[in-house]
């Protein structure tokens, strides 16, 4: 049986056992088949489904290496086939982390927020200057989670920048999160301190 620890000192997550992966397998791609490979549906139903069904994917773990190349070549092209867009450029490899972690627990929770992020072209579009930025100042992106923020949810953190109708701050939990620039006002200024509730994008 796979397991796997993302971060020294954290438990392993462990993955499907040998003698039960044709028969997840097939579950898997039955459900999926029998949706009709989630063809016809409206971008934020699609995204809840193809979260569950990478969440799927990553617990079955068949392969020693390359499960992770695998699973996003074979979303890809699914999204394509159900006339969607999906954008993995803007997903850091901590947020895919620990959203997989989480998932293989059973909260689906935030897969579910990264896949209606990432099919949606008005929050990818901040978060690519944001990395495009992060990658000019030689900061490592990657290794962080980075996200745009949900309407509704309260964040505190420090100010980073603006950019135009977005702004960049870093959350009490170390995240770096992208916000729309309405949320704060015009005169908190770079490291200050800011409290909000998003109005979302």
């Amino acid at each position: 049986m796979l397991g796997k620890a993302e971060h020294l000192g954290q438990p392993p997550t462990w993955f499907t056992a040998p003698h039960l992966l044709q028969h997840e397998a097939e579950r898997i791609f039955g459900l999926a088949a029998r949706a009709n490979l989630f063809k016809g549906l409206p971008r934020i139903e699609f995204a809840r489904h193809a979260a569950q069904l990478l969440a799927d994917l990553n617990k079955l773990h068949p392969f020693r290496e390359g499960n992770g190349r695998t699973q996003r070549l074979f979303i890809e092209a699914l999204v394509r086939q159900a006339g969607h867009e999906l954008y993995f450029d803007v997903v850091s490899r901590e947020r895919m982390v620990q959203a997989s972690i989480e998932a293989n627990g059973g909260k689906l929770g935030m897969m579910i927020r990264l896949f209606e992020e990432i099919t949606d072209a008005d929050r990818v579009q901040p978060l690519r200057r944001a990395i495009a930025f992060l990658s000019r100042e030689r900061f490592n992106w990657n290794d962080t989670y980075i996200a745009t923020t949900s309407a509704g949810e309260t964040y505190r953190g420090r100010l980073v920048g603006r950019d135009g109708e977005a702004f960049m701050f870093r959350s009490e939990d170390n995240r770096i999160l992208i916000g729309r620039s309405r949320d704060i006002g015009a005169e908190v200024r770079s490291a200050e301190g800011i409290s909000f509730r998003a109005a979302g994008f």
